[in-house]
C-alpha cells in the first residue's frame, strides 16, 4: 500500500506537457458531437428545460473543441451530457459507452487542457507578445489524465471478467450476436464455423485481459495498441456499439507519457 500511495502521489502531482490532454479534449468533443448531436435538435415538441440543455450542449461543445475557456467549457459539456438522458431523453443514454464518454470528459476537465491547441493558448501567446515575455510553457498537472487510463483498463478487465461464462467461452453468445446483427439468423456456410467462434470468443477474453494490463507497459503497448484497434474496428463493423470503438481508441493516448507525446509532435513538425 505504501508503494501504491507513493505512485499515486507522483502521478497526481507530476507536471508534464499538456499537448496530449488537449488532443484528448478535442477528440472527446468530436465524439460528444457524434453521440449526442442528433438528439440535441430544436423542434416543436421541445420544452424550455430541453431547450436550455440543447443550447448548453452546443455552446459548450463548440467552446470545448476550440479551446475557449477550455476547462469551463469541458465541464459544461459534461453537465449537458448528463442532462441529455433525464431531460432531453437521448436514446441509449444508459449504455456503458456513454458512461465512459461522460467520465473521461469529466476527468479531462480537471486538467489544464486549454494550454495547448486552443484559443486559450492563442490568447496567452498574444498577451506574452504584447508584454515582451517568452511564450508560456505548455505544462500542467495531468494526474486526472492518468485516471482515464485506469478507467479504460477497468473497462477491459471487467469486460473480460463478464465474458468468463460457459456460454461465451464456448462461442455460443458471440455466435448469437453475429447471427442476429450480421447473418440474419442463419449461420454462414463456412467450414469450421463453430471452431472459429470458439477461437474468437476465447481470443477476445484473452486480448481484453492483455489490454487491461499490458497497455501500461511501453514494450507491450506497441503490439497491443494495433491489436486493440483491430478488435474495436471489428466490433464496430459487426455490432451496434455507436461511439465505443472510436472512444476506446482515442483513450489509448492517456497511457503514453505526455512529454514523450510532446517530443513526437515536435519531431513530426520538424522542430529540433
Amino acid at each position: 500500500m505504501r508503494q501504491l500511495n507513493g505512485w499515486l502521489e507522483r502521478v497526481l502531482d507530476r507536471e508534464a506537457s499538456t499537448r496530449s490532454a488537449a488532443l484528448l479534449r478535442i477528440g472527446l468533443a468530436v465524439i460528444a458531437f457524434s453521440r449526442f448531436g442528433s438528439a440535441m435538435m430544436l423542434g416543436p415538441q421541445v420544452g424550455p428545460a430541453q431547450a436550455c440543455v440543447i443550447a448548453l450542449f452546443w455552446v459548450a461543445t463548440v467552446a470545448m473543441l476550440l479551446g475557449f475557456h477550455a476547462q469551463l467549457a469541458t465541464g459544461a459539456t459534461v453537465v449537458a451530457m448528463i442532462a441529455a438522458g433525464p431531460i432531453v431523453k437521448a436514446p441509449g443514454w444508459s449504455h456503458h459507452h456513454v458512461s465512459l464518454l461522460i467520465s473521461a470528459t469529466a476527468l479531462i476537465a480537471f486538467t489544464p487542457c486549454g494550454r495547448s491547441y486552443s484559443l486559450d493558448r492563442w490568447r496567452a501567446l498574444a498577451r506574452a507578445d504584447e508584454r515582451g515575455l517568452p511564450p508560456p510553457a505548455e505544462l500542467g498537472r495531468l494526474g486526472m489524465q492518468t485516471l482515464i487510463a485506469v478507467q479504460l483498463s477497468a473497462v477491459y478487465f471487467w469486460g473480460a471478467f463478464d465474458k468468463c461464462t460457459l456460454g461465451w467461452l464456448r462461442g455460443d453468445k458471440l455466435e448469437s450476436q453475429l447471427l442476429f446483427h450480421v447473418f440474419d439468423s442463419d449461420p454462414p456456410d463456412v467450414p469450421g464455423w463453430r471452431a472459429l467462434m470458439l477461437v474468437l470468443a476465447v481470443g477476445t477474453v484473452l486480448l481484453e485481459l492483455a489490454l487491461a494490463v499490458g497497455l501500461w507497459l511501453p514494450r507491450a503497448r506497441r503490439w497491443l495498441i494495433p491489436a486493440g484497434i483491430v478488435l474495436h474496428l471489428s466490433i464496430y463493423i459487426a455490432l451496434p456499439v455507436t461511439v465505443f470503438s472510436a472512444l476506446s481508441c482515442l483513450l489509448y493516448l492517456a497511457y503514453f507519457d505526455p512529454d514523450e507525446v510532446h517530443r513526437v509532435i515536435d519531431r513530426l513538425s520538424g522542430v529540433a
